[in-house]
């Protein structure tokens, strides 16, 4: 598939939209790349000028960073990149794999995501079937390094961290992450 790079008069369709944490921004996807712009009435403009696809952004509890997927044939990456879109992107994973639904924790020093190996989401007949592929709930420093596993994801998906207190040590269990860990896997954390 080949992405056109030319102008783009009007855009109508944007993925994974994200209000930064004061309200003040959004960040998504469109036509494979991320974009940041003030709300309401901001100006799209995109964040890094890598040619990777760029997808499911998430912000920074302090709205300084942005972390996102990468993907392509040879797999992805977990990236971040400043908010404003100054600097350079930074890979934080080593290892190319599916990764998806990345999450700050709410101190802001690790990432959680859902992880795949490369070749079960290249055969997936159907990227957009509720069918999730042998994905594993993971972390990893927000600075980047290894990747750590919590548990298997068992067709989960959105992974995220609840309103309690002690959030930075706990995964909530709702209907959209039955995976919830136990007190003993939560403080591996």
């Amino acid at each position: 598939m080949r992405v056109e790079e030319g102008p783009v008069k009007l855009l109508r369709l944007i993925q994974q939209p994200v209000e930064s944490p004061d309200g003040k921004r959004l960040v998504f996807s469109a036509l494979t790349h991320l974009y940041a712009m003030d709300i309401p009435g901001g100006t799209p403009r995109r964040l890094s000028s890598a040619a990777a696809r760029e997808f499911m952004p998430a912000w920074s509890p302090d709205g300084q960073w942005i972390a996102y997927v990468s993907w392509s044939e040879d797999g992805g990456q977990i990236w971040k990149t400043r908010a404003d879109g100054g600097g350079n992107p930074k890979q934080l994973t080593r290892v190319p794999a599916y990764y998806r639904d990345v999450r700050f924790s709410p101190d802001g020093k690790r990432i959680v995501a859902l992880r795949a190996p490369r070749q079960a989401h290249v055969e997936q007949f159907d990227e957009w079937d509720a069918t999730r592929v042998n994905l594993d709930l993971i972390w990893l420093s927000s600075e980047g390094g290894d990747v750590n596993l919590i548990l298997p994801a068992r067709g989960a998906a959105n992974p995220h961290f609840g309103p309690s207190p002690t959030a930075s040590t706990s995964i909530r269990k709702t209907a959209s992450c039955p995976c919830a860990t136990t007190a003993a896997t939560a403080a591996r954390l």
